[in-house]
């Protein structure tokens, strides 16, 4: 006679921060690589730049990733980006903006 039985996996997720879109505790430019890549998508989760769960990645997406930019796990911050990354970042971020209009 057959037995039947399931198993179950239970994974521990990390601290979730808003704009840490491939989840490795950091937000840093390969979330904004991630949200600048899939920027206008209507069908999108948090795993593309989805951090308000509307279902689009747009400029509230981006506040929020830039809003968090340098945070990690447990609530620390990450040393300022430098200058030429700081620079990076304004300049995708205007690239998103007037993309959006």
């Amino acid at each position: 006679e057959a037995i039947d039985y399931a198993t179950l996996t239970i994974e521990v997720m990390p601290e979730v921060i808003p704009g840490d879109a491939n989840f490795d505790g950091t937000v840093d430019l390969q979330d904004f690589g991630i949200l600048k890549e899939n920027f206008g998508r209507e069908d999108a989760d948090w795993r593309m730049g989805d951090f308000n769960g509307n279902g689009s990645v747009g400029l509230q997406d981006f506040g929020i990733l830039k809003d968090n930019f340098g945070t990690q796990g447990g609530g620390s911050t990450m040393a300022v980006p430098e200058p030429a990354t700081l620079s990076l970042l304004v300049l995708g971020g205007l690239a998103l903006i007037r993309k959006s209009k």
